[in-house]
């Protein structure tokens, strides 16, 4: 029963792991989709950029709210790109967990087995290891959604005054 005990309790920190892993995952996600929206704004853009320049050049209104429009875009493009950029930092600089400091502190797979068995073997050890990939990966996670909500709300933004822009430009 001990045994059992520990092993669930592993079990539920690779359950919080996994769960934050998705978490970050799903902000990625999210922000590469806006990052796509926005490729495809511009896209149609472009391609009527004649028109679009007419429009531009011929009321002052549907010029300002463009230029906010566009400064929406510009803030919410910069808050994906800063949710897609990857984060490769953790604090154990001894994780046998973290890719990164696996790949520096061990240039032979013997080193690393080694030191896995070591930390696998001892509980404390394994627990205190699974604890602090957990609590990295929230601080990650954390990072990853609050950029992603702002480039949603700078989205949102952006469509509205796109769309005020474009209600001046048709009436």
């Amino acid at each position: 029963p001990i045994k059992q005990i520990k092993m669930d309790k592993h079990q539920e920190y690779w359950n919080i792991l996994n769960s934050t892993q998705e978490g970050i995952r799903y902000s990625d996600t999210k922000a590469t989709i806006i990052l796509t929206l926005y490729g495809v704004i511009l896209t149609i853009i472009y391609s009527n950029s004649a028109q679009v320049l007419t429009a531009l050049e011929t009321s002052k209104p549907v010029l300002w709210f463009s230029i906010i429009s566009i400064m929406c875009a510009a803030i919410s493009i910069l808050y994906g790109f800063l949710c897609i950029n990857p984060r490769l930092k953790n604090n154990n600089a001894k994780s046998i967990l973290y890719f990164g400091h696996i790949q520096k502190k061990f240039t032979k797979y013997e080193d690393y087995n080694l030191k896995a068995e070591e930390i696998l073997s001892d509980e404390n050890l394994y627990s205190s290891e699974l604890a602090e990939q957990i609590h990295s990966n929230s601080i990650i996670a954390w990072k990853k959604f609050t950029n992603v909500t702002w480039c949603i709300r700078f989205l949102f933004a952006c469509i509205v005054f796109m769309l005020v822009s474009l209600i001046f430009y048709l009436f």
